[in-house]
């Protein structure tokens, strides 16, 4: 028997994906993305082969936020809120059934079955059932069931709140997405679907042009999942205590070597998005990558504005010297750096020498 591993598959699906096709692709607005999936996910020829050759896979580090959502279906008296009050249908129908098996069979279905299966599993009418899968299809497109974003605002740019970064116990973290469909990829069985064509039970060039898609739309999730891995490895300090000081130095062209990747991929992927974190702020992707002269200077500007509140203190008798300076980042930081390096900073960051702020604090 033939067996092909993984990373054989990834290979193969990456073959059929030219760069520049999917560099484009990483570029679709996020509700052009949940169009393409919606109607992927609604072609007869998918709905043939899903549960035969292709599944859903989830991430493994990833979940779907749908607090509301649940909410919702675990409430025993209805109290419909936000745009939630649009569905009421579909919200009695998901009550109907409890939220175990709405997971099951419709927000992360790990293999096929007819609409009459799931019917009967679920006590409805497959009408019922087709109702309630549009809903589902609907939930990556519709912001109104997510969390808004507040960066959008911030950086006077289009924005949108992907994930939420949470704490899973005390010292590990989670990402729960906002839009569903991020929250896994297609597994597509390539030995299975060969079979089928050769018993000529799908055409070849609508099966071609299936894959295609679907091989885009894993890309694209799969890039910002191990993005979204790597951040949270990266700078699991920063995002535990909320203190950008803690923030390691990192560059967008270092994870793009990790992932091996081009540079350019990571900057698309992760364009226009933000994530939260668990102390409730919203931090845009591209803000969790720092480098070193950044971090520096942040830590200067840090160090000199606490300065005056540890004069107060007694804990120190003035307004630091640049080498001084140099000493705490060494100290307390493990960065070294000369004392003229610390003036230059100091001096891009309009700080006046230790000797004008004493001054200028006495008059």
């Amino acid at each position: 028997m033939i067996r092909i591993t993984q990373r054989q598959e990834q290979v193969q699906e990456l073959k059929q994906i030219p760069q520049i096709k999917l560099a484009n692709f990483l570029d679709l607005k996020e509700t052009e993305f949940a169009g393409l999936i919606k109607e992927v996910e609604e072609n007869p020829l998918f709905r043939q082969l899903w549960g035969k050759a292709i599944y859903y896979k989830k991430h493994a580090s990833a979940d779907f936020y749908f607090l509301p959502l649940k909410e919702e279906i675990l409430s025993g008296s209805p109290s419909l809120t936000g745009g939630l009050f649009k569905k009421k249908k579909e919200m009695d129908l998901a009550r109907k059934i409890g939220l175990e098996k709405f997971e099951e069979y419709f927000l992360f279905p790990e293999r096929s079955l007819a609409f009459e299966e799931i019917a009967v599993r679920c006590g409805l009418r497959p009408g019922e059932v087709k109702l309630l899968m549009g809903f589902v299809n609907d939930l990556g497109i519709q912001s109104e069931f997510c969390r808004p974003s507040k960066a959008a605002a911030e950086y006077f740019a289009p924005s949108v709140k992907i994930a939420a970064i949470f704490k899973k116990g005390r010292n590990k973290l989670g990402i729960q997405y906002i839009q569903r469909y991020y929250a896994g990829v297609y597994k597509i069985d390539y030995l299975r679907l060969e079979t089928l064509r050769k018993e000529k039970q799908v055409e070849g060039k609508s099966l071609k042009e299936l894959l295609r898609k679907l091989n885009l739309i894993n890309t694209r999730k799969t890039v910002l999942q191990k993005i979204l891995d790597k951040i949270t490895e990266k700078q699991k300090k920063y995002i535990m205590t909320a203190d950008r000081n803690q923030m390691e130095v990192y560059q967008q062209k270092e994870l793009a070597g990790e992932m091996r990747i081009h540079p350019s991929l990571i900057s698309r992927s992760i364009r226009g998005k933000s994530v939260e974190i668990p102390s409730g702020e919203e931090i845009m992707v591209k803000d969790f990558f720092v480098k070193q002269k950044d971090k520096i200077r942040n830590l200067i500007q840090e160090v000199i504005r606490k300065e005056w509140k540890k004069i107060e203190d007694r804990v120190i008798s003035g307004p630091l010297k640049d080498r001084e300076i140099s000493q705490i980042l060494k100290d307390e930081h493990h960065i070294f750096i000369a004392t003229r390096t610390v003036a230059k900073y100091r001096k891009q960051l309009k700080y006046d020498s230790s000797f004008k702020r004493k001054k200028a604090n006495k008059r």
